[in-house]
C-alpha cells in the first residue's frame, strides 16, 4: 500500500466538490476538517449541502481536535464536501 494525501477546499459555498476529480479507488481513507474552519463542513454524495436549512450528510468540525471519518474500499470521486464558508475544507489520508 502507498499513502496518498490531499487537501480539498470549497471555493463557493453551496457548490459541492468531490475528494477527487478522477476516479481513485482506495483501500481506506480518513477525512478530517481543517483546524481553522469557522463552520462545519459536510461530507456525502454529490447532493451534500452545508447551508442552514439544507444540511445533509455527515458534519465534520475543525478546531484543535478536528472531527474525522474513515471509510474502507471506496472511490474518492464518490465522496463530496460542501461548506458554509468559502475556502474551508478537509484534509485526507488514503491508502492506495
Amino acid at each position: 500500500m502507498k499513502p496518498y494525501n490531499a487537501r480539498i477546499i470549497v471555493q463557493t459555498p453551496g457548490v459541492a466538490v468531490p475528494l477527487s476529480e478522477q476516479p481513485v479507488n482506495v483501500v481506506s481513507v480518513t477525512v478530517a476538517a481543517f483546524p481553522g474552519n469557522a463552520t462545519a463542513v459536510y461530507i456525502g454524495g454529490p447532493s451534500v449541502r452545508a447551508r442552514a436549512g439544507e444540511q445533509n450528510g455527515l458534519p465534520v468540525n475543525g478546531g484543535t481536535r478536528p472531527d474525522m471519518w474513515t471509510w474502507a474500499n471506496v472511490n474518492l470521486a464518490d465522496i463530496w464536501i460542501d461548506a458554509c464558508t468559502a475556502n474551508e475544507g478537509v484534509s485526507l489520508l488514503a491508502w492506495l
